[in-house]
């Protein structure tokens, strides 16, 4: 599986509980807590995964979810637990 699409499951298990998911602005340090990996390969991943619409970077260090990566991350996520 690619970084980028890891990254985004990381920020989907984040918020996905959140009674408003696509309103939930993770910080930088919340990312680097949960996702592995140089943070400089995560920014990457998080610019890729904003040129495709599924998050938007509020700052360069707080990034939030949207409605397309919800949607995306919420079907194909557990795809992977088979």
């Amino acid at each position: 599986m690619n970084t980028k699409i890891k990254t985004l499951y990381t920020i989907y298990g984040i918020v996905k509980n959140n009674p408003h998911p696509t309103n939930y602005i993770l910080t930088s340090r919340e990312l680097i807590l949960k996702q592995k990996g140089p943070w400089d390969e995560v920014v990457k991943d998080l610019s890729a995964l904003e040129d495709d619409g599924f998050v938007t970077m509020v700052e360069s260090s707080t990034v939030s979810i949207t409605e397309k990566g919800f949607s995306y991350a919420q079907k194909t996520y557990p795809l992977l637990m088979l």
